[in-house]
C-alpha cells in the first residue's frame, strides 16, 4: 500500500508539473497547482502516517 501511494505521488506531481508548463490558459495551470498541491498533501500526510501504521502492527 506505501507503494502504491508513493507512486501515485509521484505521477500526480508529474502530471502536475506538465499541465504547469503547457500554461494554454488559466485553468490549466490552475489544475496543475492543484495536481502539484495534492501529490505533496500526500507525500507528508499521507505516506508517513502509513508508515508509522505499518510499525505498530
Amino acid at each position: 500500500m506505501l507503494a502504491i501511494a508513493a507512486i501515485g505521488c509521484v505521477i500526480l506531481f508529474m502530471g502536475g508539473m506538465y499541465l504547469m508548463g503547457l500554461f494554454s490558459d488559466a485553468f490549466t495551470f490552475f489544475g496543475g497547482i492543484l495536481l502539484v498541491s495534492l501529490a505533496l498533501f500526500i507525500a507528508i500526510s499521507v505516506i508517513p502516517a502509513q508508515r508509522h501504521k505499518k510499525q505498530k502492527s
